[in-house]
């Protein structure tokens, strides 16, 4: 029998070797395939295997399976006219020759759903040198079960021995060395692709070439980063990945040392970057954890990152924002464009005047589109650079470093006063609501527990407050002006006040932890224990990677939190979050004022990538605060 198949094996020679595909009844084998056939039009075949088991409701013969009965499938194989052929579960299954040759003749590559003993006899066999095995594990036992029973069409003493069958599959799976690609099927229906799913599709491009004719296009073929300037004139990053097809560039800001910033270039050109070359580009997960290991600097590894997910992209043939959203598991047949949170004033450490908190924002959740939201922002702040000039002077409209006018403001109230003219006098009061960031670490004593609003005035102590007054101070704002958001009111570790403010106001605006969470996955969860916040600032430059960025705004998302994509306050031209904010689904964004190219290319790229959906985008007002 074994020479029969072996001589079957010669006339197979020139055809893309089979793809095996394993797991336990119930996994979604027909799933998967069914989607492979969809990602890859016409590129693979499905081999109809043989069973001898009865076919069950909507199942076809010679579509579903070839049925037949015990004693005919039991000649055919002593004949030699199978490939493989095992008994499961009380029923003979097999592969005929015939039928992995029609796919083959086709010019198709075929696609084997076998079970792990038939696997087994054709490795054993050595029909194919280039044979691919895959093994697909359920999420649980549980869920595994709970699948079978819904089928409503096994006995109590099947369902009991498929799960036993699916065990020893799972075991022998583990045991052996055989499986090229082994991962676990959750979530894959609908328009709902899982991140596990999308790296398999990468991989099977990287085995069979012939797939969309992408041949070796994500292969690293060289890595090179390179120190650039940042808009604040402090030394940032730039890496250029190249494929043997384009070459793929990101740019991140955050080097303000000269030191670290010449560091990342040589640690990139020197060690991280020969270690990438060869390797798939499609596999970001893999590759951001090869750069999390290498100990580069959070905006280094997010510069490489960030690169190899643009090529990542390109592999796929699909947008950016696309690309992201298959690798967070998120929907890809809608898209929700994010509501600009706009920086308009700055103070803080980042300006000269007496402004305590750091910026104040606006939020335009009236308008109908992101183009639209952008159109009523840049009035509200061309408003109130008149507004400015008219009360300080000109010299006030200069701008702090995220593009926020610096007016000589002497408290907090004033800086909102004039901001609420200005919406009010551009025509879009009800249209738009307030943000601040405060940065409360800033004027914090950890030893007397106040804080000091009027730190940046020597000697002063009018604005000094402990906690509970601070809140009222905030709440006094909220009675008073339009707030929709407020980022790091207290210190990173007043986690107390954090969750009092939360139970008192959260149920009405965004309270976000930014710098006081930085997308620390402990402090994350922390913040969700203790109900410290409802919000994260997810700021892409600090995380370290884009496998990293995605984990935490999916576990923010799990909490019920929203999640605001966030600049640094230094930036580049590199309109990344731009795409990272619609394929993360999040619904916000901060960017910085609207003005100056480094803030308005991650805007203007919003603007187009609205206009490239079509219907397929929803501004997110519906869920502004």
């Amino acid at each position: 029998c074994i020479g029969l198949i072996r001589r079957f094996c010669l006339l197979m020679s020139g055809q893309p070797p089979p793809l095996v595909i394993c797991g336990p009844s119930g996994v979604g084998k027909s799933v998967l395939i069914k989607h492979l056939c969809k990602v890859f039009p016409d590129k693979f075949g499905f081999s109809v295997s043989h069973t001898t088991r009865g076919p069950r409701p909507g199942e076809e013969d010679g579509v579903h399976y070839h049925f037949a009965d015990l004693e005919t499938m039991k000649k055919d194989v002593e004949a030699g006219k199978f490939i493989e052929s095992a008994m499961v579960h009380g029923n003979m299954y097999g592969t005929s020759k015939e039928a992995v040759d029609s796919v083959g003749r086709a010019g198709k590559i075929c696609i084997l759903d076998i079970d792990v003993q038939g696997a087994q006899n054709i490795r054993a066999s050595g029909c194919f040198e280039q044979v691919r095995f895959v093994f697909l594990y359920p999420p649980s036992m549980q869920e595994l079960e709970r699948r079978l029973r819904g089928r409503g069409t096994e006995t109590e003493e099947k369902v009991l021995r498929r799960l036993a069958g699916a065990q020893r599959e799972m075991d022998f799976a583990k045991s052996v060395a055989f499986f090229d690609h082994t991962f676990v099927l959750d979530g894959l229906s609908g328009g709902n692709v899982p991140p596990s799913v999308h790296e398999f599709c990468a991989m099977l491009r990287a085995w069979y070439p012939t797939l969309g004719g992408l041949g070796d296009v994500g292969v690293i073929r060289s890595v090179r980063a390179r120190e650039i300037i940042d808009s604040c004139g402090h030394r940032a990053l730039e890496v250029d990945l190249c494929t043997s097809e384009r070459v793929f560039r990101a740019a991140v800001p955050g080097c303000a040392e000269a030191s670290s910033a010449l560091d990342a270039v040589e640690a990139i050109n020197s060690a991280v970057g020969p270690r990438l070359i060869g390797m798939d580009a499609a596999r970001q997960a893999e590759i951001d954890r090869l750069l999390t290991e290498a100990q580069l600097s959070a905006s280094a590894c997010m510069a490489v990152s960030m690169a190899v997910c643009r090529a990542g992209a390109a592999i796929s043939d699909v947008p950016l924002y696309e690309h992201i959203a298959r690798l967070a598991g998120q929907r890809t047949d809608s898209y929700t464009m994010p509501v600009p949170a706009l920086n308009v004033i700055d103070g803080g450490n980042w300006a000269g005047n007496r402004l305590g908190c750091r910026e104040l924002l606006i939020l335009p959740i009236g308008a109908g589109s992101f183009k639209e939201a952008m159109a009523m922002g840049a009035e509200v702040y061309h408003t109130l650079k008149g507004v400015i000039r008219k009360r300080y002077g000109q010299d006030a409209c200069n701008v702090g470093d995220r593009g926020g006018f610096a007016p000589t403001v002497h408290d907090n109230d004033e800086a909102l006063e004039v901001l609420m003219q200005a919406i009010q006098k551009s025509g879009h009061a009800g249209k738009v609501k307030l943000s601040a960031n405060i940065g409360a670490p800033e004027f914090y004593n950890a030893e007397s527990r106040l804080y000091d609003l009027d730190f940046k005035n020597a000697g002063s102590s009018a604005e000094t407050k402990n906690a509970e007054q601070l809140m009222s101070l905030y709440n006094q704002w909220f009675e008073k002006y339009p707030f929709g958001s407020i980022e790091d009111p207290f210190d990173h570790d007043d986690w107390e006040a954090q969750s009092k403010f939360v139970s008192r106001v959260g149920q009405d605006r965004q309270i976000v932890g930014g710098d006081s969470l930085l997308g620390d996955p402990s402090r994350m969860q922390k913040a969700v224990e203790v109900k410290a916040c409802n919000a994260l600032l997810l700021k892409a430059s600090q995380i370290g990677s884009v496998t990293k960025a995605i984990e935490a705004s999916c576990m923010a998302q799990r909490a019920g939190w929203s999640v605001v994509v966030s600049h640094h306050s230094g930036e580049t031209e590199d309109t990344f979050l731009a795409d990272l904010a619609v394929g993360l689904h999040t619904g916000h964004i901060r960017a910085g004022a609207p003005c100056r190219s480094e803030w308005l290319s991650k805007y203007n790229e919003l603007i187009r990538i609205e206009e490239e959906l079509g219907s397929m985008a929803s501004f997110a007002r519906a869920s502004s605060p």
